[in-house]
């Protein structure tokens, strides 16, 4: 009885110790852009996340990253609403062009370089209707 006793918390141990390593310790970051599309002078704010992946590619379950956003090329572009421990809220000006951000983390010991692009909302629109047209 003692032996199984010890086999299965052996096995406990590293059963959970491998669920560890693979759903919940981050091994990359990654970030989504919501719009996914950004345009000048844009009415609503534009949200950038940033979040934790796990070996299996996806997002970890409730993880948070602790960092700080900096703006490297294009900070004249855009006007900063707020900034949270993993997201950056901002509105669009009117120039175009494009924006690079860093972000900074203790868990990951490089920073994340993330680029978009502002688009001229007009020239956007005009793109948009312009297939019913031709």
């Amino acid at each position: 009885m003692s032996g199984k006793f010890l086999l299965i918390c052996i096995v406990i141990v590293v059963a959970s110790f491998s669920i560890y390593k693979m759903v919940i310790a981050p091994v990359s970051v990654t970030f989504e852009s919501c719009p996914a599309k950004i345009l000048t002078n844009s009415s609503s704010p534009i949200v950038v996340a940033v979040f934790p992946v796990n070996r299996l590619g996806l997002r970890i379950p409730f993880g948070h990253l602790d960092g700080k956003f900096v703006v490297n090329e294009g900070s004249e572009k855009i006007d900063i609403v707020q900034e949270k421990r993993d997201e950056l809220i901002f509105k669009t000006g009117d120039s175009v062009g494009r924006l690079v951000i860093f972000y900074y983390t203790n868990r990951i010991p490089f920073p994340i370089q993330i680029i978009l692009n502002i688009e001229n909302s007009s020239l956007a629109m005009n793109n948009h209707f312009a297939h019913f047209f031709a």
